[in-house]
């Protein structure tokens, strides 16, 4: 298996929701904590400054999290534990094990947040138009007295566990809307206005003083 992430990911020190990535990488010391790694386990990264990582350790990391009942500690589990630069959060990691991400900014719509199945709303940052989980490192005391918040499965994660093609699925048909298209009725599937009447013009001459034919009503 191998965790595929996009290339802007180290430009920034907020932790990264990507849609872009196929697994969750555990950056630096500036946004999460490393709990634990999983002996004899690791994983190849495509991506990172433009080439492949091999080999990086498997494991969890952990982070101090603002949500609408304070703060929190999230839990990551089979993370790439590259411990440089920031934190990537794969979104469909984060779906796979139930939580709702939104990572639609709010002025078009969405509600820049993660929903965790247990209840607790993440807000989510924009910036330079990319989604970010904003969390720090956890302290010793803070571990002993936060709530702590599984955000992925600790059982092995396969990126292509969700694959699919839309247009193979039964359903995907079915489900989509078949409205008319705006100014459907007026014009065909090449923007061609279909509504045009003809009709016979007479009444009327033309002449040109400086051409000899003429065309005048008969």
């Amino acid at each position: 298996t191998t965790y595929s992430v996009s290339p802007h990911c180290r430009r920034n020190t907020l932790a990264l929701v990507d849609r872009g990535a196929n697994g969750g990488v555990g950056g630096g010391n500036d946004d999460v904590r490393l709990i634990s790694t999983i002996p004899n386990s690791s994983i190849d990264i495509q991506g990172m400054d433009n080439h492949t990582l091999q080999s990086i350790p498997l494991g969890s990391v952990g982070g101090v999290a603002q949500t609408q009942r304070g703060e929190v500690i999230l839990i990551f589990h089979q993370y790439a534990i590259l411990r440089r630069g920031r934190t990537i959060h794969s979104a469909i990691q984060l779906e796979n094990f139930g939580n709702q991400v939104s990572d639609t900014a709010i002025a078009l719509g969405g509600q820049q947040r993660v929903l965790t199945p247990s209840g607790y709303s993440l807000p989510l940052d924009i910036s330079n138009g990319l989604a970010c989980l904003r969390t720090r490192p956890f302290t010793d005391d803070e571990w002993n007295r936060l709530p702590r918040v599984e955000m992925t499965s600790n059982e092995h994660w396969n990126p292509r566990v969700h694959d699919a093609n839309a247009m193979d699925h039964p359903d995907w048909h079915v489900n989509q809307a078949d409205e008319p298209l705006p100014n459907e009725l007026d014009s065909n599937a090449l923007g061609e206005y279909i509504q045009r009447i003809s009709a016979p013009i007479t009444g009327f001459a033309i002449s040109d003083s400086g051409s000899n034919a003429g065309i005048a009503e008969r």
